[in-house]
């Protein structure tokens, strides 16, 4: 529950905003620098869009303006294959492409928005939402495209997801995503292609596979977090205790490994030796430490029904063998790299 506990926390933290009272209109044209700080405002000042430090350049997000330290709660292009910061003199500007990126060198609008209509105009709402209109309807809203945060009022459509932050100061894409699938189950994955295999990979899933294709999660303004099938019906339930504690996750390399960049080590382990050759298929100058609950990806080469100790012995007259996972009398041998290890309770 580890795990489910921080991503709700995550979206508690933002259930705090005003009730809307208004919708002030951004005109066509209307533009924003971030040598002045300038942004645009909801109503009643609660939220605001615009540009916020980012490492040593710029980010475009959606931000709590009566916090401090403001808390993001929206990122722009945060799936950038490899996004760096903006540099300070890029510029924003609303045109009837929707909010569009400006640079000096650069003639061109690079439009952070994605919409088929014409826009023409804007509005950040008090509920936390900026949305573009045609003369009389949304045509884009970001509530629809969410990076890591929902609201109160917002849904998790099906096919969306929630992808963390490397870090708190770090907003590009970090290691976890919650995605609403498609067949009605909510179910937290590392980041990456690994979906497609199943949910061998999953963290957590919310077991509501069966629900429908087009389940969705749902946060009220009670702070009630949870699922509701095609036909509005709650079926699930995922706020279920009243407290929450908050777990601040510990990355530690398994014995014999050490972190590839202490400063970054999200980016995983390396040994801390230099392997030899197998020499007549007995390795003799390393041993096997245990190490107890902890799950790997399961992937394992060769899969042998012997007792621990034989597992043992038997990983260690094999060459390809650099670990091997012992549960329910299954000796499951593993070749590097071994991914997405967390410790079982």
């Amino acid at each position: 529950m580890a795990a489910i506990s921080l991503f709700l926390l995550l979206l508690l933290l933002v259930q705090v905003a005003d009730a809307q009272q208004g919708t002030p209109n951004i005109s066509l044209g209307a533009s924003l620098y971030p040598n002045n700080n300038s942004h645009w405002l909801s109503n009643s000042g609660q939220f605001a869009f615009g540009f916020y430090r980012q490492g040593n350049g710029l980010a475009v997000g959606i931000w709590f303006e009566k916090t401090n330290p403001k808390t993001i709660i929206w990122t722009a292009n945060l799936d950038a294959a490899e996004q760096e910061p903006l540099p300070n003199d890029a510029q924003l500007i609303l045109s009837d492409q929707g909010v569009c990126l400006i640079f000096p060198d650069n003639p061109y609008l690079i439009p952070i928005s994605n919409s088929s209509q014409p826009a023409v105009r804007a509005s950040m709402l008090d509920s936390g939402n900026f949305v573009l209109y045609n003369d009389s309807d949304i045509i884009w809203q970001t509530f629809d495209v969410p990076t890591n945060t929902i609201l109160s009022g917002q849904r998790l459509l099906a096919g969306k997801r929630l992808i963390s932050w490397i870090s708190n100061t770090n907003h590009t894409s970090g290691r976890f995503q919650v995605i609403m699938q498609r067949d009605g189950n909510l179910v937290q994955y590392p980041n990456g292609p690994f979906t497609l295999s199943g949910n061998q990979y999953a963290y957590w899933t919310s077991r509501t596979s069966t629900a429908g294709d087009n389940v969705s999660l749902n946060l009220d303004h009670n702070g009630q977090l949870y699922l509701l099938n095609t036909a509005g019906f709650k079926i699930k339930s995922l706020l279920i205790r009243k407290t929450f504690l908050f777990i601040e996750p510990s990355c530690v390399c398994i014995p014999g490994f050490v972190f590839i960049d202490e400063g970054k080590r999200d980016l995983g382990c390396n040994r801390n030796f230099s392997k030899v050759g197998c020499i007549g298929e007995v390795e003799t100058s390393y041993s096997i430490v245990d190490v107890d609950n902890i799950a790997w990806e399961n992937t394992p080469y060769s899969v042998l029904s012997l007792n621990k100790t034989a597992c043992k012995e038997d990983c260690m007259i094999d060459c390809n063998c650099e670990a091997a996972i012992f549960r329910d009398q299954e000796c499951r041998k593993q070749k590097l790299p071994l991914r997405f290890g967390r410790t079982r309770a």
